[in-house]
């Protein structure tokens, strides 16, 4: 071999080898990033969770609280929760839209929550205020209510 080759290889080598290392770190470095994106997504989708289950306390105390006194102040936390919870879930499935699946648990969400002001939280309003005592006490202890909201946080939990 001559001696031109000889240092045209041994000057080559070590370039491949810069290059080679190169490559593999920004390989290493952009998986980094991905995986710190995602960390910080997860976070933000659990914590915007979490908001909702807050709401949701917050609508049951503002209705527990008018159901068992009929004072129309009580109403003023269920009222502003309904209109955050409309906002919160609309921000959650935004942050969640890459994933249908998750997209899906949300939508049932809503379903529920649906079925809860319907059946549940107008109904007790209703009874109160058409002074239907008994109606209101007989639709709380049938538990429905409770039961569609708790498998609200059931299903809340799973999204989590």
């Amino acid at each position: 071999m001559s001696l031109r080759k000889k240092i045209f290889l041994y000057s080559i080598i070590p370039i491949l080898i810069i290059l080679s290392s190169t490559i593999i770190s920004n390989s290493y470095i952009q998986d980094s990033q991905d995986s710190s994106y995602w960390v910080e997504h997860t976070h933000k989708v659990i914590s915007e969770a979490y908001e909702l289950q807050g709401i949701i306390v917050d609508l049951e105390t503002g209705l527990r609280g008018y159901v068992i006194t009929g004072v129309d102040e009580f109403l003023e936390p269920f009222n502003s929760a309904k209109l955050r919870w409309e906002k919160e879930i609309q921000v959650l499935k935004n942050t969640v839209s890459d994933n249908p699946r998750q997209v899906e648990k949300l939508s049932k969400i809503e379903d529920i929550i649906a079925q809860w002001f319907k059946s549940a939280a107008y109904p007790e309003i209703t009874a109160i205020q058409t002074g239907n005592f008994d109606s209101a006490k007989s639709l709380v202890i049938k538990k429905s209510g409770k039961k569609l909201i708790d498998s609200i946080r059931g299903l809340l939990n799973d999204f989590m």
